[in-house]
């Protein structure tokens, strides 16, 4: 939808803001790489509208029908494998992405820079992650049913918790950071303390696995999801079971709940979500809209919205807790399985089985970019080095402004042989800064 920036009367108060553009040059000439280029509908429509216009045919009136969406691939990929988790620190300038490829990566927020990447070898894939709420301690697990401590941002492993005896699903810190929650395959819930990392109960009685954790902000309930159509309201006072939610026809896969907590949200592979009231669990409302299993939801920071992701490949926001549709995000080329709002409620990023992140502006839902790590993807496959006013070197999405004091330090664009500071001829490709 146009802004006001773009009418004619402030067309000379607009001031371009530098963006990096990387350009490939092969034997058919020059090649620009950025994803608004690369999509095909939004091209099409404006061909069609400049052929319109310079023959002077009249619109039909035909009612158009609707159009099918246009998956928008990403230009490239995070991690090599599927992408399993998300997080994002307080403060909202660090994501924290985990991966079956054993690996997790720190990227920086909102710009979607690459800062770190940490190898993890002796998990069979990392399945799950959380941040702790004072953003000291990063909480990783996978199919090797073994939770990892680290330190952030440096990722050094400070002590390992053992006790599942399957894959784990779900990990959740309880708000003061004293606790730790985990779930999984083998159908039991641990709390673990976080001041002596020791195991301190055990809850039992989902029948099947357990796939979703989410604790109240005031710390006193936990709700579980599992794969036996049930969600369960425990004490965290006593661990005590308060009651058991049904109402879902399939397995329900994921969780959130409302900052205020007095509403809780579980979706399904039913294609549904369903709204609950806290503490009592009475069902509100059923939304439904989606045409496949919900496989992830995500509560927005002043708990008037609510972004769910199904295996559809679309991800819906809805107002709550009236649960009207207000819009669909479309263009996935594979389902999101995993969401995540920045604390700002600005930004949404999604992932999944592609291999993919990706940033979405919000409320309007439009995606911003895709991030990008040039050593999980192909040799053709283009991005920009920056050094931070920080110090960090951080590898940037194309089409990215550069961060505010960030120098560019090199082009690595494949083949290159310039500088990606302006334009320098001589090579196979080169940098431009937009405008130059």
């Amino acid at each position: 939808m146009p802004t006001q920036k773009d009418t004619p009367d402030n067309a000379s108060e607009q001031v371009e803001q530098p963006q990096v553009y990387a350009v490939k040059k092969d034997l058919t000439g020059w090649q620009f790489k950025r994803r608004d280029f690369l999509i095909a509908a939004g091209a099409t429509t404006v061909a069609g509208a400049v052929v319109a216009s310079q023959t002077g045919s009249a619109l039909s009136s035909t009612p158009t029908p609707t159009p099918t969406p246009v998956p928008i691939p990403c230009d490239a990929d995070a991690h090599t494998e599927e992408v399993t988790a998300l997080a994002i620190t307080p403060g909202g300038t660090r994501l924290i992405s985990a991966s079956l490829d054993n690996t997790i990566k720190l990227w920086m927020l909102p710009e979607g820079g690459l800062v770190s990447t940490l190898q993890d070898d002796d998990t069979e894939g990392i399945t799950t992650l959380a941040v702790t709420p004072g953003g000291t301690r990063l909480v990783s697990a996978g199919a090797d049913n073994t939770i990892k401590l680290r330190v952030i941002p440096d990722g050094n492993v400070i002590d390992t918790l053992e006790g599942h005896q399957d894959s784990i699903r779900a990990l959740a810190p309880t708000p003061d950071g004293e606790l730790l929650l985990s779930a999984g395959l083998d159908r039991v819930i641990h709390i673990w303390s976080l001041v002596d990392n020791e195991l301190v109960s055990t809850l039992e009685g989902h029948a099947r696995g357990i796939y979703a954790l989410a604790v109240s902000p005031d710390g006193a309930l936990l709700a579980s999801a599992s794969g036996d159509k049930t969600v369960k309201l425990w004490s965290l006072t006593d661990g005590e079971l308060i009651t058991t939610l049904e109402g879902h026809g399939h397995g329900v896969f994921a969780l959130a709940i409302t900052p205020d907590g007095a509403l809780l949200a579980s979706g399904s592979w039913d294609q549904t979500v369903m709204l609950w009231s806290l503490p009592d669990g009475e069902l509100l409302a059923t939304l439904e809209g989606h045409a496949d299993g919900v496989t992830a939801l995500a509560m927005l920071p002043g708990g008037a919205e609510l972004l769910s992701a199904s295996k559809d490949k679309t991800i819906k926001l809805w107002s709550l807790p009236d649960g009207a549709l207000i819009t669909t995000l479309e263009g996935l080329t594979n389902a999101a399985t995993c969401l995540v709002v920045t604390p700002d409620g600005t930004r949404l990023v999604s992932a999944g089985g592609d291999n993919s992140i990706r940033l979405w502006s919000l409320p309007d839902g439009e995606m911003a970019t895709c991030l990008v790590d040039l050593d999980a993807n192909k040799s053709d496959v283009e991005g920009i080095t920056a050094t931070l006013s920080t110090g960090e070197t951080v590898t940037l999405p194309i089409g990215v402004p550069l961060p505010v004091g960030a120098v560019c330090v090199c082009n690595t664009v494949t083949g290159t042989l310039c500088s990606c500071v302006g334009h320098t001829s001589g090579g196979s490709a080169g940098h431009y800064w937009f405008p130059n």
